[in-house]
């Protein structure tokens, strides 16, 4: 598993709201059974995206809404396969965590 990787939800019955969830958790702590994970959700999904805390992402070319407020904490043996790494976006992600905990 490594930081920035994209997987595909495992709740089959919200996998249409919530298609992925993206793993936030550094690389240097793999020895917990669970990751920091958050969802990615459809626009469609969403109610009005407060700008800076829930940035837009692209996984393969569709966009959708990093929800950085709902992050939680999940069972790494239900992530399987990651599906795309975007770790390229990690400067907005990164922000928005900073944004959440510090408030700008």
């Amino acid at each position: 598993m490594a930081q920035f990787d994209v997987y595909a939800n495992p709740m089959a019955d919200r996998r249409g709201r919530i298609p992925f969830w993206l793993d936030l958790q550094s690389d240097h702590i793999a020895q917990l059974d669970s990751r920091v994970i958050i969802p990615l959700r459809t626009l469609k999904s969403m109610g009005p995206r407060i700008e800076g805390l829930q940035p837009m992402v692209t996984v393969g070319k569709q966009s959708l809404c990093a929800d950085v407020p709902s992050v939680a904490s999940f069972p790494s043996r239900l992530l399987k396969n990651p599906k795309a790494c975007i770790a390229s976006q990690r400067h907005e992600l990164i922000a928005a965590l900073d944004y959440l905990i510090s408030g700008f």
